[in-house]
């Protein structure tokens, strides 16, 4: 008798130990690289100059395959600061590199390079 449950429980121990195994390689996990700026603009700088540099980067993700989304803040505190932050998505280090390359990012350089004190580059990967 236990013999019989011990080699049932052995059974069923190893089929679960299948089956979790066998879910875990059928879905791996599903990875999004953030690429996180955090800018500070200089006092003097307009808003007219800040609102153009916003909505270049908010037409983005619909001109470069891979660009899933993009949140544009403005910071109440930062302990370097920075006063807004921009966080998005890819879905791929291509992506990232296409988007970096895109005319429109550069337009985005020209325009705010003078009007920045600093900024901060930052990405890493994210589960979704």
């Amino acid at each position: 008798m236990k013999n019989s449950i011990l080699k049932s429980a052995l059974i069923i121990s190893t089929l679960m130990f299948v089956t979790i195994s066998v879910y875990a390689q059928s879905s791996p996990e599903v990875q999004t690289l953030k690429h996180v700026l955090l800018f500070q603009w200089k006092a003097e700088t307009p808003a007219d100059i800040k609102a153009e540099a916003v909505a270049i980067f908010e037409a983005m993700p619909e001109k470069i395959e891979g660009f899933q989304t993009i949140e544009v803040y403005d910071l109440k505190f930062s302990s370097s600061d920075y006063n807004m932050i921009i966080i998005q998505e890819f879905v791929s280090e291509e992506a990232l590199k296409a988007y970096e390359s895109h005319a429109d990012h550069q337009a985005f350089i020209e325009l705010t390079g003078p009007n920045m004190d600093s900024y901060s580059v930052n990405d890493y990967w994210s589960k979704s």
